[in-house]
């Protein structure tokens, strides 16, 4: 079987400057490389250690090694019932539908830390796709234990706060002074020099 590409507006062009400007192609990977060995890691930590079994945290967090105890189908608590023993669709509420508010926080912070993440010459297409990939992460990590969740939520809340600090020590327009400005009603206009 022949496999034919159409060439519209692709080449292989980019891909021969790539290499004669000796850019890698592979640079935006890195980072996730070398996250994903530290995920699993902990993930692996948190399911088999005997230690991490019914090790409590704060407030209503009883045990870090399984998923968030309170979901939107409990009303995050304040209903005393386990959504996965209810007959027939008990599967499907403890299973995707098993929300809790650290999966929400995280995929806030998610949300928040891709706020920071200049979005200039991305396809509208792709800024869709990363636009629902909060919410997306949100029912993946939902299933996960709630010290993972804990873990990554942590994780976003200090890389933003990193990135607001350069970008504030930089003087960049960055999303917090934006949202603060809007809330007090405090709008710069920008002129042009």
């Amino acid at each position: 079987m022949l496999l034919v590409l159409p060439f519209g507006d692709m080449s292989w062009g980019a891909e021969t400057r790539a290499v004669k400007e000796k850019v890698n192609p592979l640079a935006g990977c890195w980072p996730i490389l070398l996250q994903i060995p530290v995920f699993f890691a902990l993930y692996k930590v948190i399911y088999i250690t005997i230690e991490m079994r019914h090790a409590p945290f704060y407030g209503w967090i009883k045990d870090l090694s399984a998923p968030d105890p309170l979901t939107i189908m409990n009303l995050f608590g304040l209903i005393p019932y386990d959504p996965s023993a209810v007959p027939f669709i008990g599967g499907f509420l403890g299973g995707p539908l098993h929300i809790g508010p650290v999966a929400i926080l995280y995929g806030l912070s998610m949300w928040a830390s891709q706020n920071f993440t200049p979005m200039t010459g991305i396809d509208p297409m792709q800024k869709r796709m990363m636009a629902f990939m909060p919410l997306a992460m949100i029912f993946f990590f939902s299933q996960l234990a709630i010290g993972l969740m804990i873990y990554y939520f942590w994780s976003n809340l200090l890389t933003i706060l990193q990135q607001y600090s350069i970008m504030r020590r930089m003087k960049v327009d960055n999303p917090i002074d934006d949202l603060l400005a809007k809330i007090s009603g405090k709008t710069e206009k920008k002129t042009a020099a």
